[in-house]
């Protein structure tokens, strides 16, 4: 029984996971945004319940996309630590370095600089070692940002410079 649950649970995480990615994209609707939000923690729910592990972070990063959406930085967070600690209990590295970009991410957006680039240190360690170019590139780039926003234009050069050959 779990079992199929579980391969029930995975159908409905790719189409949930499209839902939020589409209502994401349509920054104007928060209507849509909510009822993203919505069935994405139906899915979180039925996923623990059914012990699909992954399934379960990967909707919580979908989740917290869409808290980022509506600017909703408290729960975004809250989303993408949980997702985060899932990732690491299960060693998925991919899965890991998606929710510490999205960490980073989002304490960008809080103005928290110091934070996002500690964060997006991490991921681009993990990005580098799982030879993810293209993680590793937005990595950099949110690095330099921060740097920039930290006023530390001569790192935010260096970094940036690195970025430019991926």
């Amino acid at each position: 029984f779990v079992a199929s649950v579980a391969i029930g649970a995975t159908s409905l995480a790719a189409l949930l996971s499209t839902v939020a990615a589409a209502s994401v994209r349509l920054q104007g609707m928060p209507d849509a945004q909510a009822n993203a939000a919505a069935k994405l923690q139906e899915a979180v729910a039925k996923f623990r319940e059914a012990e699909a592990t992954d399934a379960e972070a990967d909707a919580l990063v979908e989740l917290a996309a869409v808290y980022q959406a509506q600017s909703d930085n408290r729960r975004s967070l809250e989303s993408f630590d949980r997702a985060l600690s899932l990732y690491r209990n299960r060693t998925n590295a991919t899965g890991e370095a998606r929710a510490l970009s999205g960490i980073a991410s989002t304490y960008g957006r809080l103005s928290d600089y110091q934070k996002s680039t500690e964060f997006y240190d991490q991921a681009l360690g993990l990005f580098r070692t799982l030879g993810d170019r293209k993680g590793e590139a937005a990595a950099l780039l949110g690095i330099g940002v921060a740097r920039v926003r930290l006023n530390q234009y001569a790192e935010a050069r260096a970094i940036l410079n690195e970025s430019l050959p991926i």
